[in-house]
C-alpha cells in the first residue's frame, strides 16, 4: 500500500519483480497507464497512445465506483527489454464538497510552490484514482474509498495536524484497512 509519491513504473516494477502486488493511489502525470491490450514490441514508441483517465472517469455518479484493466509500461533502454505490467485502474467520483476541497488544497499548494496547474487538475481533483496489481477478484471499493478519504482529510483530520505540528498520523491506513487488504491476499 502505498501513497501517490511512490506511483511510478520504476517503483511498480520493483513490488512486481519481488513477487508483491502494488495498491498505489494514482498520481495522473508520473504514472501514465496504457490499455489492457498494450505490446510495446508490437507498436512503435511513436505511435504509444496512454489511456485517458478522465474519459473513463467522466460519466461517473457522486459515491459510484468503477474499475477498468490497464497497464503500466517501464520503459527500457531497447523495444525488447520494456516490460509491461497488467492491473486496474479503480475510480470513485468525490462529493462536490469533497471535490471543491481538493480542488482548493492544488491551488493553494501550486501559488505556494510558485507554479500553475496543469489543464487536467481540477477535473481530476473531483475524483480518487488508485491502480492496483491485485485481481479482479478484490473489489475496488474499499481501496477507493480509503483513498478518497486520504486525498480529503475531515476538518477533524485537519486540525489533528496543525495541533501536533504537522505529523499526521490519522492519514495513514487504520488497521481495518490493512486487514481487508490482506484478506485480499488471501
Amino acid at each position: 500500500i502505498a501513497d501517490r509519491g511512490y506511483a511510478n513504473p520504476a517503483g511498480i516494477a520493483h513490488v512486481v519483480s519481488q513477487g508483491g502486488d502494488v495498491l498505489v493511489r494514482m498520481n495522473l502525470v508520473t504514472l501514465p497507464l496504457y490499455a489492457s491490450d498494450f505490446d510495446p514490441k508490437a507498436q512503435p514508441l511513436s505511435q504509444a497512445q496512454t489511456w485517458d483517465i478522465l474519459a473513463h472517469v467522466r460519466p461517473l455518479q457522486v459515491g459510484q465506483t468503477q474499475s477498468w484493466p490497464v497497464c503500466v509500461w517501464l520503459k527500457g533502454k531497447t523495444p525488447s527489454s520494456s516490460r509491461v505490467i497488467r492491473g486496474r485502474l479503480c475510480a470513485t467520483r468525490k462529493s462536490h464538497a469533497a471535490a471543491e476541497q481538493s480542488r482548493q488544497r492544488v491551488l493553494r499548494e501550486s501559488q505556494r510552490a510558485g507554479s500553475s496547474t496543469q489543464t487536467h487538475t481540477p477535473e481530476a481533483a473531483e475524483s480518487a484514482f488508485v491502480f492496483t496489481t491485485l485481481g479482479a477478484r478484490v473489489s475496488a471499493d474499499p481501496f477507493v474509498t480509503t483513498s478518497k478519504r486520504f486525498a480529503t482529510p475531515s476538518p477533524a483530520i485537519s486540525a489533528t495536524k496543525s495541533r501536533t505540528s504537522g505529523t499526521n498520523s490519522s492519514r495513514w491506513p487504520s488497521a481495518s484497512t490493512i486487514g481487508c487488504v490482506r484478506r485480499a491476499r488471501i
